[in-house]
């Protein structure tokens, strides 16, 4: 593990010659939400950092689609194919052809449930209108971070029909099933949808109460994180495993100093259903921000985020909230098959 060597690389300037409108954290804001936040003093995080467990790739499940009930390897959205309800005629087909059906599907089938009820509400649930963003990406993130990635499984049913669940096929329920059953979460910052970044009341996570969560949860305690990674109206949530943050510059007083960083955040990106797990690049974000410490003993204790990026050209957005479950989803009775191809 590597902390913050201070002093020795950074440009230090008067903080009377320098523009700075930090602010302290509200209540919306408040790092010790995450339990895992214990130090606060910035010399004692690591610049850098990387959790013990990986994500993996994923899909979001796009509401325009029909979410889980879409059939993503014949291309059918939720609304375009007729579900089969006779028990014969299920036994009558080939086992490719229902090896292609939606996750949807193959989960009332495996449960016996001929009538389709989670077909059919994913079709209530979803909508062919539905912004092309718009999905499960909340807990398909989350997903990533709970449970092992899951591999091909075949099971069969009661009444002998056997089904062959593809790794995205069981992605598709562990998303779903979070999000039928919720966990409660540790949750910081707000969606403000704020443009431009300053003079707004609502201004999504603090930057200070981002870096403490980043660098306690993923640095100290080596739990990644989620993150909505933009500060507009879109939604992406994504599993942060992993972190490099760099101060450049810092801005003192007689009460605070304030440190320039670049933080850059990584994580796996969403991609296209697959039947095997598979193995992709990593994407990143960078985050330009200053963080405000107290003087008397090191401690953040609140931040600004950069309306101008450093170097002309760079992209510069703001984070929305990060959040974490604090448990995994509870499997009822009903829902006992999940057991089998979750774990």
């Amino acid at each position: 593990m590597k902390t913050i060597l201070l002093p020795a690389l950074m440009f230090t300037i008067s903080l009377n010659s320098f523009s700075f409108d930090a602010r302290p954290w509200d209540p919306y804001n408040n790092p010790s939400i995450f339990p895992e936040v214990n130090t606060f003093t910035l010399a004692s995080l690591p610049e850098q950092g990387e959790s013990t467990k990986i994500p993996w790739t994923t899909y979001y499940w796009e509401s325009h689609r029909g979410g889980i009930a879409y059939r993503w390897q014949t291309n059918d959205n939720a609304w375009d194919y007729k579900l089969e309800t006779s028990l014969a005629k299920l036994k009558k087909m080939n086992q490719e052809d229902i090896d292609l059906l939606s996750p949807a599907e193959k989960f009332d089938i495996i449960s016996g449930n001929y009538s389709y009820p989670t077909v059919r509400s994913e079709r209530l649930r979803t909508s062919p209108s539905a912004p092309s963003w718009h999905g499960l990406c909340h807990t398909s993130a989350a997903s990533t971070i709970m449970y092992d990635e899951p591999m091909k499984k075949r099971l069969t049913n009661a009444d002998g029909v056997s089904i062959t669940f593809y790794s995205s096929d069981i992605k598709a329920l562990m998303a779903w099933h979070a999000h039928t059953f919720p966990p409660k979460t540790f949750f910081v910052g707000r969606r403000c949808n704020r443009t431009p970044l300053k003079n707004n009341p609502c201004w999504d996570i603090n930057p200070g109460a981002f870096h403490l969560v980043l660098t306690n949860s993923i640095g100290l305690e080596g739990k990644p994180i989620i993150l909505d990674h933009s500060s507009n109206a879109v939604v992406w949530n994504r599993a942060i495993y992993k972190y490099k943050s760099t101060i450049t510059k810092k801005v003192s007083s007689q009460s605070q100093d304030l440190y320039y960083l670049e933080t850059e955040v990584f994580f796996k990106p969403y991609t296209a259903p697959y039947r095997q797990a598979k193995p992709l690049e990593t994407e990143t974000f960078k985050y330009f921000y200053y963080l405000e410490v107290r003087r008397s003993d090191g401690e953040i204790t609140g931040g600004e985020w950069l309306d101008v990026p450093p170097t002309p050209g760079q992209k510069i957005d703001t984070p929305d909230f990060v959040w974490r479950y604090r448990n995994l989803p509870i499997i009822n009775q009903s829902h006992k098959w999940l057991y089998q191809l979750f774990n």
